[in-house]
Parts: C-alpha cells; structure tokens; sequence
C-alpha cells in the first residue's frame, strides 16, 4: 500500500473519531437522530451540483441504505436504550471482521496469517479500552450494534464495486436514498414536537457540527474510504478502522478536555501493536525469508 493512501486512511479514521466529540457539541441542542438526517440533508443537496455516478443505482442505494439509515439508526438506538457511547464505538468495530470475511466469501480475497494475528492484537486492545466505559451496558443495545457493524461490513462490500474514479458522487447520491427514511425515523423516535424545538435551537454551534459532520466525516471520510477498499482488499484497508476509538479519545482531550485513563492508554498501545503487525507483518516476514 502506498504512503500516501496510508496517510488517506488515518485521516479518514481521525475525522471518524474527532466525529464522535464534535457531535457532542451538537447534542447538547438537538437529538443524534435529527442531527443525523439533517447531516446527509446538506450532503444530499449536493445532487444539483454533482451528477449522479455511472455505477449501477443499486450500489449507490445499498451503500444509502446500509450505511445511511440502518447501520446509524441501529447505533443511536443502542446508545439510546443504555449502551454507553464509548463502548459503542468500539463495538461497532466489529465490522472489521464482519469486511474480511465477507469479502473472502464474495470476492475470494485471500487475508495472510500475519494480517489474522494484527487483527487479534488490535481486537485485544478493543476490549482492554471497553473497560474504561463507566459501566454503561445494555444487552439490546450492544445486540443492535453488533447488527449495525454487520450492516457497515455490508455497505463496504458495495463501496468494493464502486470504483475510484466517483467515489464523492457515489455518497452524494447515497445520501439522496437515505434521506427520506432518516427523517421518518426522527419523526417516529424524536417526534414532531422535539424537531420542531431542534429548529428553534439552531445556532453557530450546531451550524459547525453538521457541517463537519457532512463535509469531512460523510463525503471525504467515505468517499475516501470506498475509494480504498476499491483500490485494496478489504483485510489491508479495514484494520485501519481500529484507530476510530483511539482518535476519539483523543479528540476528547484536546477538544473536549476529557482525560484519557490508564486502562485507555494500555488499550490504544496494544491497538497500534496489532495495526503495525497488519501492515508491517508481511514486510518483516519477506525480509526474514531473505
């Protein structure tokens, strides 16, 4: 892989994560659901500027659906019943796992023994870090989540097929799908009555929020992200998703002023061991049989 789309990946895995504490910001005014159909509202809009991709609508509309509307509205309900958001990001990781096998199932994509052990390594720092959560569990919650990882590992076997060459106009379009049904799901889980307050409470802060929320986290971090898993198999690119928490934690302090625990540290030190067995394992392998 080369530098530069190792460079692509972290950047989009940072964005994920700073997501999850700017989106904090928000949520102190409007509800996760509302923000997050109004999210790909103003990437949706993009439409009349951006033409519609020449891949097949399916791809494009599975990615919207998968994505879109179940992956985070299966999220949001989990943190919703209890699952406490910390946790959440970590579980919802799971579809790294979920990526790698169904692309060895679809597309014979071969994952090298060293890639495995990477992996493991990484899952292994996951569940150190899922300890710092304050004790935040909901079994249905982290069902749902669980199911959402799966639905994330699905829309990525669409990302596959899109190509690199329309990655930003496949999210556009994507999000023209979803739109309809997030903004049902706000009115079925929020109600009418706490979106309309959600308006009355727009200000430069939330303004920020969506705006970050569908600029770089939806239509580059995506975009760039399908343009990867295209361009790569699915076990070199997706263990890079490991580093979503870890740069969530960051986020957290230098944004948020929140402070990293000792267990949190352990966590992030035998995730970056695992990331640099996955990426580096077959290169210390060659030179070893040299």
């Amino acid at each position: 892989m080369a530098i530069k789309d190792i460079l692509i990946i972290i950047a989009v895995t940072a964005i994920w994560g700073l997501n999850f504490s700017v989106t904090k910001f928000g949520m102190e005014y409007v509800p996760p659901l509302f923000l997050n159909a109004l999210r790909f509202t103003v990437v949706a809009l993009m439409a009349f500027v951006i033409p519609r991709p020449s891949v097949d609508w399916r791809i494009f509309a599975g990615i919207g659906v998968f994505i879109g509307v179940i992956k985070f509205s299966l999220v949001f309900v989990g943190i919703k019943l209890g699952l406490g958001a910390g946790l959440s990001s970590v579980v919802i990781q799971g579809q790294v796992f979920f990526t790698i096998i169904l692309a060895f199932l679809l597309y014979k994509e071969r994952v090298q023994i060293y890639q495995v052990i990477g992996l493991l390594i990484g899952f292994a720092g996951l569940f150190v870090m899922s300890f710092d959560d304050g004790g935040d569990f909901n079994l249905l919650g982290f069902a749902l989540t669980v199911l959402g990882s799966l639905m994330w590992g699905i829309a990525n076997m669409f990302f596959r097929r899109t190509g690199s060459t329309e990655a930003v106009a496949v999210i556009v379009w994507a999000s023209v799908v979803a739109l309809i049904p997030l903004w049902l799901l706000s009115a079925f889980f929020d109600g009418p009555d706490v979106i309309m307050q959600s308006f009355q409470n727009f200000n430069l802060q939330v303004i920020f929020v969506v705006l970050f929320a569908s600029i770089f986290s939806t239509v580059f971090a995506y975009s760039m992200w399908g343009k990867m898993l295209s361009k790569y198999p699915a076990a070199d690119v997706t263990p890079f998703a490991l580093l979503i928490p870890v740069s969530g934690l960051l986020g957290g302090v230098f944004i948020v002023n929140e402070t990293i625990s000792v267990i949190a540290m352990i966590g992030i030190i035998i995730i970056m061991v695992g990331l640099a067995v996955s990426i580096l394992g077959g290169r210390v392998r060659r030179y070893l049989g040299s």
